[in-house]
């Protein structure tokens, strides 16, 4: 029984570490699958006000930071690193935004998620390390399936909205990467971000937008599943995820978002775009298994 013990013991300090130093648990990935959730209820709310996207993305502040301060009670912290990502956070969702009213829905969600190959564009340069071949497998997988996924409303008409989409991801992925360093704290880069947000919408509006109560809604709605839940979780799930993974999972956003616009608005979901969304969820999924398989190991 004691060696038993022992051997549990010492096999259990085994995974324990490698789960450390590779960044990888069922509770890091449960956080990220809810992340995406909340994310994906976003274009819910968005058609729900009438406000500009910076004013949207201002109101909405008001509501994540108190909510968020009060549900999570963490103390903030205030260092380069939690304002560098605090940064890339704020110019993410306002390049997103900004997307979103120059080219279509479909293309500035494609091309934000190219934020998976600028993390690992990052992590080449940070470590001097090429990706694994698995890494680069799974995106092509993952990205065939994206571009199945909307094969009927893809368009590249739009340059400059696409061109503000591929910033988008950069800064998302640059968003994913810094928040595992050692240094950073992702709820407080969440907070600045929306502390930027707010800020920037002061000095542009000199003062609060025009508000009309019917965009009450949308605001609180958003302010509180997207921005203030989705922003926990998301701090909590990648604390103990590493980048590349988090980001992937993430990526359920992008099939989730649809779902609801099927289920509540009735759009149409075609059976090539069927297929495209079981490649997406099973190139996460197969991401997951061979994270899992080497914990096991």
């Amino acid at each position: 029984m004691c060696c038993c013990a022992g051997a549990y013991s010492f096999n259990h300090r085994i995974i324990s570490g490698w789960i450390m130093e590779n960044k990888i648990s069922t509770k890091g990935v449960f956080f990220l699958l809810m992340t995406a959730f909340c994310w994906s209820l976003a274009g819910l709310f968005i058609r729900a006000s009438h406000l500009s996207g910076l004013g949207f993305s201002m109101m909405s502040s008001i509501v994540a930071i108190p909510l968020s301060m009060i549900i999570h009670h963490k103390k903030l912290v205030f260092n380069k690193m939690t304002v560098t990502v605090g940064v890339f956070q704020f110019l993410m969702s306002l390049t997103f935004i900004y997307a979103n009213k120059l080219t279509s829905v479909a293309n500035a969600i494609v091309l934000q998620y190219s934020s998976t190959i600028f993390v690992l564009i990052y992590q080449s340069i940070d470590l001097r390390k090429l990706p694994t071949k698995r890494q680069m497998g799974i995106i092509v997988i993952v990205f065939i399936g994206m571009a199945l996924f909307f094969a009927d409303t893809l368009s590249f008409s739009h340059l400059l909205g696409n061109i503000l989409a591929i910033i988008s991801g950069a800064c998302f992925g640059m968003q994913f990467y810094l928040n595992n360093k050692e240094e950073a704290e992702a709820f407080s880069s969440t907070i600045f971000a929306y502390m930027f947000s707010l800020t920037v919408g002061l000095i542009v509006f000199r003062g609060l937008p025009h508000f009309h109560i019917t965009d009450a809604f949308g605001v609180c709605g958003y302010g509180f599943f997207p921005m203030c839940l989705g922003g926990i979780f998301l701090a909590l799930g990648i604390s103990c995820t590493e980048a590349f993974t988090a980001n992937l999972i993430c990526m359920l956003e992008v099939i989730l978002a649809p779902l609801w616009a099927f289920i509540f608005f009735h759009e149409t979901i075609s059976g090539i775009s069927l297929l495209g969304a079981g490649m997406v969820v099973g190139g996460i999924i197969l991401n997951l298994v061979l994270d899992f398989k080497k914990v096991a190991i």
